[in-house]
């Protein structure tokens, strides 16, 4: 089986920036390599089940089109993944989960003839937790079952089955929780005000005691503050960290200059670092009022878009990357300032595009 690492030709957005920033934590594309086959195979969950005679796919995939095909909105499908997998050495020791960033819908996850997870909900990533069930050494297996048949929920077309990307993450038992970070910002005359959140999970079965350090980086990759808590975790828990830091000079985001920054959180285990999570972030003022209706940094700015599905013809509801950016880029051109997304919460990388197109 083959890896591909977020530094590797043709990464996404989010991919290219995770690749430059972590160090300590272990991301890997695990879209390869994936079997498929609709229907609800009896035992498909089962470690020596044999999935020989199967397609053989990469992810993100929607069955609907490629196996089922149906001829009206609703595909009413139902289906199977199987991945065999090897755990990288790298990985010893460490907490491994499996991220979907959305599969349709109603899925169960299996890791060696064991549940390890699910979510009923077909359009928002979710994570689980491997380390209690794999096997350090030889062959694993990840079985997902996708239903779109018993609960149909969808007046529009969904697409069915491991529809966006699939990720292997590995971090020490202490670590920044997924998703666990939160940035905002003020700005004034000075400069910017910016409040940094960081959820720190601790696994071990003792009180842990680390150091948050974070780092605001441009985008040309120049550290511009840097700043240190001590944070104590009682065993089996989570606590939260808040740290301010200031930016004197800093560029607005705005819908001709999306300048971006980035907040780089290490964990410390005294010197040494033992978790990294990256969140990219723009500095901005949005207000609201009845007089003036909506303003972007104190410039009063109009809403022009469109509406869209998360689909596109001809992928389905399993839409490349690159295919996203063009649609997005051309939508800018033709001068929209925004997109409404209908009616789900969309993938980090379309989001991400948005961001760094304006």
């Amino acid at each position: 089986m083959v890896f591909l690492m977020a530094v590797i030709a043709g990464a996404s957005m989010t991919e290219r920036m995770e690749g430059r920033f972590l160090k300590s934590r272990i991301k890997l594309r695990f879209d390869e390599d994936w079997k498929v086959q609709s229907g609800n195979v009896s035992g498909a969950q089962a470690t020596a089940f044999s999935d020989a005679a199967w397609t053989t796919t990469n992810v993100p995939h929607d069955f609907a089109i490629t196996l089922v095909r149906p001829t009206n909105n609703d595909p009413a499908a139902i289906g199977w993944y199987r991945k065999h997998f090897t755990l990288p050495a790298e990985f010893a020791g460490k907490k491994v989960v499996v991220q979907f960033d959305g599969i349709y819908h109603d899925s169960k996850v299996y890791l060696n003839g064991t549940q390890v997870g699910g979510q009923q909900y077909g359009y928002i990533s979710f994570t689980c937790d491997l380390t209690p069930y794999l096997n350090a050494t030889g062959d694993n297996v990840l079985a997902v079952f996708a239903d779109d048949q018993t609960v149909r929920n969808s007046r529009w077309y969904s697409g069915c089955g491991i529809y966006r990307h699939a990720w292997l993450i590995a971090t020490d038992k202490v670590y920044v929780r997924n998703w666990g970070t939160a940035v905002t910002t003020s700005v004034a005359a000075a400069g910017a005000q910016i409040r940094v959140l960081t959820d720190v999970v601790n696994d071990l079965t003792t009180s842990q005691t680390r150091t948050v350090e974070t780092t605001i980086y441009d985008e040309g990759g120049s550290a511009l503050q840097t700043v240190s808590t001590p944070i104590t975790v009682n065993a089996s828990s989570t606590d939260s960290c808040v740290q301010t830091l200031s930016l004197a000079l800093c560029k607005l985001w705005s819908l001709s200059t999306p300048v971006r920054y980035y907040a780089y959180t290490q964990l410390l285990s005294g010197t040494t670092p033992t978790d990294d999570y990256v969140t990219p972030f723009g500095i901005r003022e949005l207000k609201y009022t009845a007089g003036t209706g909506f303003t972007l940094n104190g410039v009063s700015t109009k809403f022009k878009g469109v509406c869209m599905h998360e689909n596109l013809v001809p992928a389905g509801g399993a839409v490349p990357d690159m295919m996203w950016e063009r649609c997005i880029k051309e939508i800018k051109q033709s001068g929209c300032t925004s997109i409404r997304t209908s009616h789900n919460p969309y993938t980090s990388e379309f989001l991400d595009i948005c961001d760094q197109v304006g």
